[in-house]
């Protein structure tokens, strides 16, 4: 926490501070008979919950099952209760999870004070014992709770996550919602269907632990796999960079450059990731044509048709095998496109601009950049003063010059922040 800026460092103390409050004014409410007993069924499936993330198949996110456990609560006990209900989830998932203190504390607060407000808005418009589902005005409390949850508890997170990353609040908000959208909706029914099944009895609420578990399970072994997929696929593209001296780690490095691109770009961790994926095996369509387009890695000067054409085949190759792996096939188009040029004078297809995929543009721009350190014996992840002066010559027409713009100005950042000896060895040695 001692590295993060002032202000973040003062934001979480103020959350902390605000969450020990409201847990503070709950404590001091009486818990009848029934909040106690749902207190003490729902507490340990929170914890485990909040421990063990449902794993999404063909995605890096993972849905965390706590939120509609605890909007279970909010609809069936008061606000009282729910709020020490999170509270008592949130601290001892973060504690089994091994977590720092300030990490501790900081969530605890955040799910006491999203909770708490849930809590209170449902309080104030639904009709007491009515299901959230059985009159407008219950149905309503359910439109506004939930929404005040999901909001309350994304918002408060991303203001840390986005202070510390120095991002702009709206932007990662905004994303974040893209990403995380339908795992809310999703996890407010299955509050519904929870708080039903309570009012049937305890036990028939815990049924539904049944199925959960099974799907777990299921989707556990099935990312596994699709993990040793992904696995297996960069491994291929690391050997194929491993032939050649010349082009060692390069993929690794493109990936590196092409998740700063998107991310300085504001683009959700999704599409970062998808991204990523494509600049680690963006040249395994090596494996399936004239490897004499693997000696093509500088990016001095103009291609020749048939050094082009070379480029091509392995780009639309790569791209072919990309799209037979499921957990690559997003991957495709950046793939496939990766060498056309922003002019439309050397294209796969007819297009050019802001025709060419996004993705395609950005890893374009990565990928350039690595090529001509290569060319000037500079293959790190470190400023590179000529590859900069020569890429520089390549917007508006081989790359997009918007997205240029941006990595250069990711990489004269990083320079600045170089100490001032490095910089003079890097003069130096150039």
């Amino acid at each position: 926490m001692r590295r993060f800026p002032r202000a973040v460092q003062a934001y979480i103390v103020a959350v902390i501070a605000s969450g020990g409050a409201a847990l503070w004014l709950c404590s001091r409410g009486s818990l009848d008979t029934a909040d106690l007993a749902l207190i003490s069924t729902l507490a340990l499936p929170g914890i485990l919950a909040g421990m063990r993330p449902l794993p999404m198949v063909y995605s890096h996110l993972r849905i965390n099952l706590t939120g509609g456990i605890l909007l279970m609560a909010v609809f069936l006990c008061s606000p009282s209760a729910a709020c020490l209900l999170a509270a008592l989830v949130a601290l001892l998932s973060a504690l089994a999870l091994r977590r720092t203190l300030w990490n501790v504390l900081f969530m605890t607060s955040v799910n006491t004070l999203s909770v708490g407000f849930a809590a209170l808005l449902y309080q104030e418009v639904a009709l007491p014992n009515a299901l959230p589902l059985d009159t407008p005005a219950n149905l309503l409390a359910l439109f506004l709770s939930s929404s005040g949850y999901w909001v309350t508890i994304s918002g408060l997170v991303t203001i840390l996550v986005a202070g510390r990353n120095g991002e702009m609040v709206w932007r990662a908000y905004v994303n974040n919602w893209r990403e995380v959208y339908l795992q809310c909706i999703l996890l407010t029914l299955l509050a519904v269907l929870g708080a039903a099944a309570w009012r049937q009895g305890p036990a028939y609420a815990l049924l539904l632990l049944v199925p959960a578990i099974a799907i777990y399970q299921l989707l556990s072994l099935t990312r596994l796999k699709q993990e040793q997929v992904i696995h297996a696929a960069e491994i291929i593209a690391e050997v194929l960079d491993r032939r050649n001296p010349f082009t060692f780690q390069h993929s690794e490095r493109v990936a590196e450059h092409t998740v700063r691109i998107a991310r300085e770009m504001g683009m959700g961790q999704a599409d970062v990731e998808v991204l990523r994926r494509a600049a680690l095996i963006h040249d395994i369509g090596k494996l399936g044509v004239d490897d004499r387009s693997a000696e093509l890695v500088s990016c001095k000067g103009d291609l020749t048709d048939y050094q082009f054409y070379s480029l091509k085949q392995h780009a639309q190759m790569g791209a072919l095998i990309a799209r037979e792996i499921p957990a690559f096939e997003e991957s495709e188009q950046p793939i496939r496109y990766h060498h056309d040029w922003y002019d439309g004078s050397r294209s796969s297809t007819p297009h050019a601009g802001d025709e060419i995929p996004l993705g395609a543009r950005i890893l374009a721009v990565a990928d350039c950049y690595d090529c001509l350190c290569m060319g000037n014996g500079e293959a790190s992840l470190a400023y590179d003063p000529m590859a900069v002066e020569e890429l520089t010559t390549m917007g508006g027409r081989r790359l997009d010059p918007d997205i240029l713009e941006v990595f250069l100005r990711i990489l004269q950042a990083e320079q600045s922040r170089r100490p001032a000896n490095a910089r003079m060895a890097g003069a130096s040695h150039g």
